[in-house]
């Protein structure tokens, strides 16, 4: 997050928004335009990616107010094209994949830990969460590419829900945190 503690009072003050419309299908953002207390004097609309997840109050604040129809309906997201989708998906497989890589080395390790005597308590119960995040990755990645045979493709995608990521912190030796 940047270092807020030098900028002036009334900075990222809302005085206008105007033009909603969701960024994307998922709807998980707003873009709007918004004059704020820095360019008031100018009159100068800025765009402006609203998220309720936002680190900053103001973007939260815009998200919900926008949301709400404070500024006006929110217009639809832009129409995809069938090669934005597949490039998204190209994406989202990959990442998957790399996820899948990684725990299948977590994994092995907590295999061989148990086959070598080296387990303790929690290297079972490590080895059964991990096993069951695999399979949530390859469901995921197998949805992710069956994407385009969706009703509506490629203009209404429904992105299937990512699984909670599992790091190598997560089962240090071979101990989860449940």
């Amino acid at each position: 997050m940047a270092n807020t503690q030098n900028i002036p009072s009334g900075w990222f003050d809302v005085t206008d928004a105007r033009h909603p419309r969701w960024s994307d299908a998922s709807r998980r953002t707003i873009t709007l335009d918004v004059l704020f207390g820095w360019c008031r004097e100018s009159g100068t609309y800025i765009p402006f990616t609203a998220s309720p997840d936002d680190g900053e109050a103001h973007g939260r604040q815009l998200f919900a107010d926008a949301k709400a129809g404070e500024y006006g309906e929110v217009a639809p997201p832009p129409v995809q094209t069938a090669e934005a989708v597949l490039a998204e998906m190209a994406l989202r497989i990959q990442r998957a994949t790399t996820m899948l890589n990684n725990l299948h080395t977590l994994q092995e390790t907590l295999q061989d830990a148990l086959a070598l005597g080296m387990g303790d308590g929690g290297t079972q119960a490590a080895l059964d969460a991990i096993s069951a995040t695999v399979q949530a990755w390859k469901i995921y990645r197998v949805r992710v590419s069956q994407v385009p045979a969706q009703a509506g493709y490629p203009q209404a995608v429904v992105w299937p829900e990512e699984p909670d990521a599992v790091s190598e912190n997560d089962v240090a030796g071979g101990k989860t945190d449940e």
